[in-house]
């Protein structure tokens, strides 16, 4: 899931996609998330990539937001927060926030910059 939570109340365009899925552009009106599902390959290697734009000077950042070695283990239902600086996984304990990536190209060069908010 994919939760928009962008300053200034701006509606976040997405799109998500995978080797074996593409869910194709949609908007994310404020306060509002994106639901989606999709079953993990046998070998628990699945990646989604999804770029998001935000208008106003945002540009468009991308970030893995299903990588499975990094998420099979501690969300089967994964909740992301989408911030200006950066995507956050909800979870029990609080949040694990990243940078996003530099380019859509450098996929699993996502980096971690905090933890438990």
């Amino acid at each position: 899931m994919v939760v928009n939570k962008l300053d200034g109340d701006r509606p976040l365009k997405v799109h998500c996609q995978s080797h074996d899925y593409d869910l194709g552009l949609r908007v994310v009106m404020p306060h509002q998330q994106l639901k989606f599902a999709f079953r993990n390959s046998v070998f628990e290697t699945e990646l989604f990539n999804c770029s998001m734009e935000w208008g106003e000077g945002g540009g468009v950042h991308w970030f893995d937001i299903y990588d499975a070695p990094r998420d099979f283990l501690r969300c089967s239902y994964c909740r992301w927060l989408v911030k200006q600086s950066g995507p956050c996984l909800s979870l029990y304990d609080g949040e694990s926030c990243y940078h996003w990536k530099t380019s859509q190209a450098n996929a699993g060069g996502n980096r971690k910059v905090r933890l438990g908010v």
